[in-house]
């Protein structure tokens, strides 16, 4: 389209020719084409050529009069995974989703009823119309929001962030899972604080300039964003367009301009997506650690499930998962298997143990992330904790990410698809470049991503300055990673052999 992308590569040989309809990645990043509508149940639709995204799950209408666009609307956004638009035998909207297990199927196209439940204009305005705040001056949650922090924090330009969670208290349990996000019930409000200081490295100058909360109504989940105002005591919703302000900051001296983008509601579910569970942070990897409740320090995990609000899912991908960390961790083969088949028998069934947890095992035994800036910690679990809470979650299948590779903390190095790869995009005209060259970072594109905030940078999105603690990190943990052995070169005895 005319957006930027790859712009070192040569067009043609063919003429290029400009599209007639266009959307950025903030809205779309497969579509699926679909068919033009004659049917009769939709007569505002009839004539009007309808197609979707895959990985946003949003559905638009376009009308062409030969020579140029007269109509192009959003009609749905959904969570299917769109992966083809037809009609049925009387000419009806088929949608078909290929969403995983028992998601999946075929849909119907039918009017809105004006269900306000999914009526973004009856969202409140205000941070503190959510009823989430006792007080929105001071930051002051409702008692009932559960405080959480995670182990590799999403690196978001050096901001201050705190997070809350709010769960309906009767609704079914969170349900802890090996992998990806968690599953939350209805009604669950994901609350995060975004404080910038005005004196970079001066606690004491923070002031709150995003809220964003992520929701899960009727099985759907949904991001919403408010922008806090001078005065700190309110902060208003932020147009599903996002928004794009930049911020004054003194930093060593000097003032600079710290750019702040405030997320569209569709990129909000660029990151939070289908193939990532939609939640990132609370996760077994993420949540696993002790925290500060206000003086009462203790493991998140024992305390959720304390409050009676998270059950393990005791699929087979997780015991495989617990078993192994559990030998990992210098259990014998005899004492893990107990452990394990204590943790397959029904809750309701376990005997109380570990002080009263119903959790298997000691949460120690459950994986988890380590903080990538603690230089007291093992370079290799720094870097990979890194790329994991920064990466992983858009390099999935579906996921969003282009290059496929696997940087979830528990894939082996060997599994990655990226040590001693060959990027497949831009190589930024890097000598016999790799995904990452091992003993190599300058000849790394990867690191060479991470470096940059401009055309291929990563994280695309929520970041407009490098981390250079990262950077520092990355660069140290590829310089240490084992080169590939050469093979070698045949010699002169076997070259004459295979010549005969």
């Amino acid at each position: 389209g005319n957006h930027p992308f790859y712009l070192q590569r040569q067009l043609g040989p063919t003429p290029h020719v400009r599209p007639t309809l266009e959307h950025p990645h903030s809205e779309a990043r497969s579509l699926t084409g679909g068919v033009v509508y004659y049917g009769q149940a939709m007569p505002e639709l009839r004539g009007a050529y309808i197609y979707g995204d895959y990985s946003t799950g949003k559905i638009w209408g376009a009308r062409h009069d030969g020579q140029r666009v007269t109509w192009h609307q959003e009609l749905a956004d959904t969570t299917l995974a769109v992966a083809c638009i037809d009609v049925d035998a009387d000419g009806e909207l088929l949608i078909v989703d290929h969403r995983g297990g028992d998601e999946g199927g075929f849909y119907r196209f039918v009017p809105n009823q004006g269900d306000s439940v999914h009526d973004p204009a009856a969202f409140p305005r205000k941070l503190s119309e959510t009823g989430l705040f006792q007080s929105v001056a001071g930051h002051r949650v409702q008692p009932s929001l559960i405080p959480y922090s995670v182990n590799a924090p999403l690196w978001s330009d050096g901001t201050y962030k705190e997070r809350y969670m709010a769960i309906p208290g009767d609704s079914p349990k969170i349900t802890m899972r090996a992998t990806g996000g968690w599953d939350f019930p209805n009604g669950t409000v994901l609350v995060k604080s975004f404080a910038l200081e005005a004196e970079a490295g001066n606690p004491a100058t923070r002031r709150w300039i995003e809220t964003r909360l992520l929701t899960r109504q009727d099985n759907e989940w949904v991001g919403y964003t408010y922008q806090w105002n001078d005065e700190q005591t309110e902060a208003t919703l932020v147009d599903k367009q996002g928004l794009d302000l930049d911020f004054a900051v003194i930093e060593d001296g000097v003032p600079r301009k710290q750019p702040w983008h405030y997320p569209s509601r569709t990129e909000c579910m660029v990151c939070h997506s289908r193939a990532a569970n939609f939640v990132l942070g609370p996760s077994t990897v993420q949540m696993n650690r002790t925290h500060d409740y206000g003086g009462f320090v203790d493991n998140q995990l024992r305390v959720l499930e304390h409050l009676g609000l998270l059950q393990v899912d005791a699929t087979n991908d997780f015991v495989k998962q617990l078993r192994e960390q559990l030998l990992a961790d210098g259990l014998s083969d005899e004492e893990a298997t107990k452990q394990v088949d204590w943790f397959r028998s029904p809750s309701d069934q376990r005997k109380p143990r570990l002080g009263g947890s119903q959790l298997a095992g000691a949460t120690e035994h459950y994986p988890r992330l380590v903080d990538p800036y603690d230089e007291s910690l093992a370079l290799e679990q720094r870097a990979r904790s890194y790329l994991h809470a920064n990466c992983a979650h858009c390099h999935i299948g579906a996921g969003g990410g282009n290059a496929q590779i696997d940087l979830a903390f528990a894939t082996k190095l060997s599994d990655m698809k990226a040590l001693d790869e060959r990027p497949l995009h831009d190589t930024f005209g890097i000598d016999d470049p790799r995904i990452i060259a091992p003993g190599d970072p300058r000849r790394s594109v990867l690191l060479h991503r991470v470096s940059i905030r401009d055309r291929g940078q990563m994280p695309q999105l929520a970041t407009t300055r490098p981390d250079a603690k990262a950077v520092k990190l990355i660069e140290q943990w590829i310089e240490h990673l084992a080169k590939p052995e050469a093979e070698p070169k045949p010699n002169a005895v076997g070259a004459k052999a295979n010549g005969q």
